[in-house]
């Protein structure tokens, strides 16, 4: 099995433990509200920070790997320090999943406008871990 799919296994497995004992919806666990949508993210590098319409998720590697959003038009940004910042517009229908892959793109912040400084970066351990349409 190469290391891919045993980090994807081990991330279903987490993820289905999260929704049992949590009633988290995560990567490979068809998790759905009404009027919700899940996108499944894989990001280099995995401590991503995860933003849908303005509101910080959390990292991406504390969330499992997946984030709910409102089953309409919403803005999804991936940030890290040092980083290009990753943009996509989602118009996803509700009861979807989403699958995205992104590999952010180094930078240096004295040279880039557009570069996130290690500075200007969360607290590794802070996480808004829920949902910012409500949802938990």
């Amino acid at each position: 099995m190469s290391t891919f799919a045993m980090e994807r296994a081990r991330r279903i497995v987490r993820c289905a433990l999260l929704a049992v004992f949590a009633g988290s919806a995560c990567a490979g666990v068809q998790v759905h509200e009404n009027g919700r949508a899940l996108v499944v993210i894989e990001c280099e590098p995995p401590h991503a920070l995860v933003t849908v319409d303005g509101a910080a998720v959390g990292r991406l590697d504390l969330l499992g790997g997946a984030v709910r959003v409102a089953a309409a038009a919403s803005r999804l940004e991936i940030s890290a320090p040092g980083y290009l910042v990753y943009r996509e517009d989602l118009d996803i229908e509700p009861g979807a999943t989403y699958d995205l892959r992104v590999e952010l793109w180094p930078c240096f912040p004295d040279v880039d406008p557009g570069c996130i400084a290690a500075s200007a970066a969360p607290d590794p351990g802070e996480s808004t871990v829920g949902d910012p349409a409500g949802g938990g």
